[in-house]
């Protein structure tokens, strides 16, 4: 049968039928298919039918990749077949010697459980946990009697649960029906680190990557390494390391023998005071062990960022952090294929903004041929997400100081009275103009924002915007991918400032001197993801109002590359 017959849904939305028919066709002949359509085509259901199809007529398995909680929690929702798995600081930790230590919080005492992260089965890898299932191979169940005949995972190696104690281990219980599940979802980083290190997934023939314009930014932060002033003391004190420093190195190749004779030293040192496995034979506290590990971790990354420096020394840019170095890459081309791509023999990347299918595959270092299948229209009447471009002069660091008041006198004065009887976000793109904002507004009083809030993380503030009644205004410079701000959760939002990468990082910085026209689009990407926060269906309505006036000058630039459901949008 053909994939449209395992579309998940009774009815389809327009050109759901005709993408799936275009990547059976294109099947044998492309091993990387981009999808790019707005928010509201149903590409979810259609990459899921893909793997269905996949499953029942050559029983291949499919690895599905999202960037935030937030959308795999979608996928959850609307496909309950597929399995999830989380890093292992998702999970409590059963054991209950373990689990219960004493925290103080307020200056009252209370209980706390550890996740799967701090489990005596990571400090120690000897350790048997009674929760947790054993790992046998094929030829051990051949010879041995007693176990039920079920199916390995891919490598030949099987989880038996069959003397493990209830509650059964949560981590290890999700991992195992995610191995055996032939539709898995993951994070990016998750993955990674499970392909390269842990291989408890094998190859699958599919692999859906969705959110396809993140994924040059996530392996760029997954391969970059941080050395801080803590992780130096903790490694210094446990192993007898003298007192490193941190110079300030004016070039990558005193970078590299500044990192390799302290992977040296880290090397010499644990050949002397013990690895974490010799010291846990003597009876280590868990202290000790976990500063052992933090060594061993330290030393292989360092190796590795030394090879990668020595293979590509103009790749590499550095920066003082506020307690460390942090050393990252400018491109990631030659490592997708061993990181990502090489664990998969299909590929289909979605995303609402690739754009530029050319620049993408540059970007992404894929060599071959791709099909890109574009939709160019929205399912969602355009009536109901204009986009409104109200210039009040040009947001630049040379004209900040002119910019920022015109700004909040607009919004003031002339957006918010029309609109605060709604909930609604202000994009500061900056923490600055946040700031700026939350200082100056007549109506800083019912703004809630992520800026210099110290107490609760990221997501936490979010959720006591959603959870909150009108009037209420959201001011954050992070809001701009993954939420989902749907009917009631705002009817409006404001963009402050064209979202350009910040050219005071070095990374963008050298990355933009190699090839100018990434740094124009990665900013029309996040303007356009930016836009897509409201309306979120098609009987939802939401506006957008613009204030910088760089938005014409990106607009031009960008104007071939531009999809047609959203110039369509635009309000002068």
């Amino acid at each position: 049968m053909s994939i449209v017959k395992y579309f998940p849904f009774q009815t389809m939305r327009p050109n759901q039928k005709e993408v799936m028919e275009a990547i059976e066709r294109n099947w044998e002949s492309f091993n990387f298919q981009f999808i790019e359509a707005s928010t509201g085509f149903g590409k979810s259901a259609v990459v899921y039918a893909v793997a269905k199809w996949l499953l029942a007529e050559h029983g291949k398995f499919t690895h599905f990749l999202a960037s935030d909680i937030y959308l795999q929690n979608q996928y959850l929702r609307d496909f309950k077949d597929i399995k999830l798995i989380k890093g292992r600081s998702n999970y409590i930790c059963p054991v209950s010697k373990f689990n219960l230590r004493y925290i103080y919080d307020d200056n009252e005492l209370e209980q706390e459980y550890p996740n799967c992260a701090d489990a005596p089965c990571v400090l120690d890898k000897t350790y048997k946990c009674s929760y947790k299932p054993s790992r046998v191979n094929s030829k051990y169940l051949e010879e041995n009697e007693g176990y039920d005949e079920e199916p390995f995972d891919e490598y030949g190696v099987k989880l038996i649960w069959k003397d493990a104690l209830e509650p059964h281990c949560p981590y290890w219980k999700a991992k195992d029906e995610a191995i055996h599940s032939p539709l898995t979802i993951h994070n990016y980083h998750y993955f990674m680190n499970e392909m390269l290190f842990s291989k408890s997934f094998a190859q699958r023939e599919l692999m859906v990557m969705d959110e396809a314009h993140t994924i040059e930014g996530t392996l760029m932060s997954f391969i970059e390494m941080n050395i801080n002033k803590r992780t130096l003391d903790r490694i210094s004190n446990s192993i007898g390391l003298p007192y490193v420093t941190i110079p300030d190195h004016l070039n990558i190749e005193l970078w590299k023998a500044w990192l390799t004779n302290l992977a040296s030293h880290i090397k010499d040192r644990l050949e002397i005071m013990g690895t974490s496995k010799q010291i846990r034979s003597q009876g280590a506290d868990t202290r000790e062990i976990r500063n052992r590990l933090l060594a061993e971790n330290t030393l292989e990354k360092m190796q590795i960022l030394v090879d990668n420096i020595m293979s590509t020394p103009d790749n590499w840019v550095w920066n003082k952090t506020e307690d460390g170095i942090l050393f990252r890459p400018v491109r990631i081309s030659q490592f997708s294929k061993d990181m990502l791509f090489k664990h998969s023999n299909k590929h289909i990347l979605i995303s609402a903004t690739i754009l530029d299918s050319e620049k993408l595959k540059t970007y992404l270092g894929i060599t071959e041929d791709v099909r890109f299948l574009r939709i160019h229209n929205s399912n969602f009447p355009v009536q109901n997400r204009p986009l409104f471009v109200k210039s009040q002069g040009k947001a630049t660091s040379a004209t900040m100081a002119e910019y920022l008041p015109k700004m909040m006198t607009y919004i003031d004065d002339v957006i918010l009275p029309k609109l605060i009887k709604d909930k609604g976000v202000i994009h500061s793109h900056t923490n600055d103009i946040a700031r700026y904002i939350l200082t100056h507004s007549k109506h800083k009083n019912i703004m809630i924002s992520n800026v210099d809030n110290f107490n609760d993380k990221r997501n936490d503030v979010f959720q006591k915007f959603f959870e909150s009644k009108p009037p209420s205004i959201m001011v954050t410079p992070s809001m701009k991918l993954g939420v989902d701000l749907r009917e009631d959760l705002a009817r409006w939002q404001i963009i402050t400032k064209i979202p350009y990468p910040y050219l005071g990082d070095p990374q963008i910085k050298k990355r933009t001197e190699i090839d100018s026209g990434w740094y124009s689009y990665q900013a029309v990407t996040s303007l356009i993801q930016t836009y897509g926060r409201v309306c979120r269906s098609e009987t939802d309505f939401g506006s957008t109002y613009v204030l910088d006036g760089k938005f014409d000058d990106l607009f031009y630039q960008n104007l071939s590359i531009l999809p047609q459901w959203f110039t369509g949008a635009i309000r002068r």
